[in-house]
């Protein structure tokens, strides 16, 4: 490929990444600011990537630079230079991959690295064992919560919804006045926003919902 030639596929690659975020997650699939972030950071380490091993300028970045071996040899940077767990080489990639799939559709041509690309397997991360709190432990935390202080107040109605609800910590502080239902024959509810913005509405008791109606 001439430089006139690489120039011209550089071209084509810029636009499509910029659809890739502005059209694609934005605006079609709605991801979460959190979630366009993530990628975003993906993309940034990537280019670093290709600019400090192969001497790749991000404006000279084409579809051929997405190749099985380039991403392969990005998952051992992630894990040697940068030291990345397994996990979080996993998430870059999982960003990475998510272009590749989107750029098959839009740009064709490149479907036959794109294909290899995708086949790279994902690191082998140890799952986490899921912990609980015990009722009794539950219910020495609201004790600490007892004063009548506006602080002590609000620390109480967050264990309660959190132990309630089993909700992520970003669903709670995300939560609006209006997302909570305080009905009067028990079936009070709060709606959330979860993960890839997926609503669910979950039952809350008639303790929790007193306390947070009171």
């Amino acid at each position: 490929m001439n430089k006139n030639d690489s120039l011209t596929a550089a071209l084509k690659f810029a636009p499509l990444l910029e659809k890739y975020f502005l059209i694609y997650l934005i605006a079609q699939k709605k991801s979460s600011p959190r979630t366009v972030s993530t990628y975003r950071d993906s993309f940034t380490l990537y280019l670093r990537f290709m600019a400090s091993v192969y001497g790749i300028a991000p404006d000279r970045i084409e579809m051929n630079h997405f190749s099985l071996d380039h991403l392969s040899a990005f998952g051992t940077y992630l894990e040697t230079i940068r030291n990345c767990s397994p996990s979080t080489i996993n998430l870059r990639m999982s960003a990475i991959k998510s272009f590749l799939k989107y750029a098959a559709v839009e740009a064709p041509e490149y479907s036959g690295i794109i294909r290899k690309s995708l086949s790279l397997p994902a690191r082998k991360a140890d799952k986490q064992v899921m912990s609980f709190i015990t009722k009794n432990e539950y219910e020495s935390m609201l004790k600490v919560c007892n004063n009548p202080d506006a602080l002590s107040l609000r620390d109480k109605m967050i264990l309660m919804i959190l132990y309630n609800t089993g909700c992520r910590v970003s669903e709670l502080v995300n939560l609006c006045v209006s997302d909570i239902s305080i009905e009067t024959d028990g079936t009070s509810s709060i709606r959330f926003l979860g993960k890839g913005r997926k609503e669910r509405i979950t039952p809350i008791w008639k303790s929790t919902a007193a306390f947070i109606d009171n």
